[in-house]
């Protein structure tokens, strides 16, 4: 049976350094950071113009509008990799 490699704690970060900038090109902002672990968010965002398409519709729609917007929650993700380069990747 093959030995599993340690990584070094500079090669975790930098790997997790890479990963942190792809979440972020997919709109994520990072919350917390250690060497071998990051929480990443991505924060509802508030449409005025779909809140205007909405309120077109007799008024009434912006209401629907709003509860739809009060009803979502930000996404996050947690990210972390092990000393063995096992990557573990937590998102609802």
């Amino acid at each position: 049976m093959a030995e599993q490699r340690v990584y070094t704690e500079a090669e975790l970060s930098d790997g997790l350094d890479r990963t942190i900038q792809y979440w972020a090109s997919k709109g994520y902002t990072l919350q917390t950071r250690t060497t071998t672990t990051a929480q990443l968010v991505k924060r509802k965002k508030f449409s005025g113009f779909f809140a205007f398409l909405w309120f077109l519709c007799f008024g009434v729609g912006i209401v629907v509008y709003l509860l739809y917007y009060l009803s979502k929650r930000d996404r996050w993700v947690y990210v972390s990799i092990d000393r063995y380069g096992k990557w573990t990747v937590t998102e609802p």
